[in-house]
């Protein structure tokens, strides 16, 4: 089971540094097997190396921000939003890169998802300077009364944003 699991995990590694649709496929696949009805051992594994990925797909946003390469970010998020598509955090984070790249539509609507999924942070979103030109649009103000209508989420151990 535990070479199964490291084959599984070095095919989607191979996966991310391939054809984008190769990619896709690939998660999509382990993601049906993630989602599935019946508890087992492959729907465990399946969970399990798609959040390690998930993992590490995050750990490298923080350089990435830090870098300035919000194009490659927003590759990544996508990466990440495809493979636990569920959490809030990337879509916000998928509007942040979008904001600084000045893809105010793209933004707005990654905001969107992330309210959608339960992101909470009002503050966090109103104190996010790459949110400046954003704040201009018609679409903020729902956008943001969404965000401060969810409950607010438990907060996470090391949960330190890039």
């Amino acid at each position: 089971a535990a070479q199964r699991e490291d084959d599984l995990t070095a095919d989607l590694h191979a996966a991310m540094e391939g054809t984008p649709a190769h990619m896709r496929k690939r998660i999509q696949e382990l993601r049906k097997q993630a989602d599935g009805p019946e508890d087992s051992a492959e729907r465990r594994m399946a969970r399990r190396v798609l959040g390690g990925a998930g993992s590490a797909v995050r750990a490298n946003l923080r350089a990435l921000f830090t870098e300035g390469d919000y194009e490659l970010a927003v590759d990544l998020i996508e990466m990440a939003i495809a493979m636990r598509p569920e959490q809030s955090r990337n879509h916000f984070d998928l509007a942040r890169a979008h904001a600084h790249l000045g893809n105010t539509k793209r933004a707005l609507e990654a905001l969107r998802q992330a309210a959608e999924k339960g992101f909470a942070s009002a503050a966090l979103v109103e104190g996010e300077a790459s949110f400046v030109k954003l704040k201009k649009d018609a679409a903020w103000t729902e956008v943001l009364a969404k965000i401060r209508a969810n409950p607010p989420e438990p907060e996470r151990a090391g949960r330190g944003r890039p």
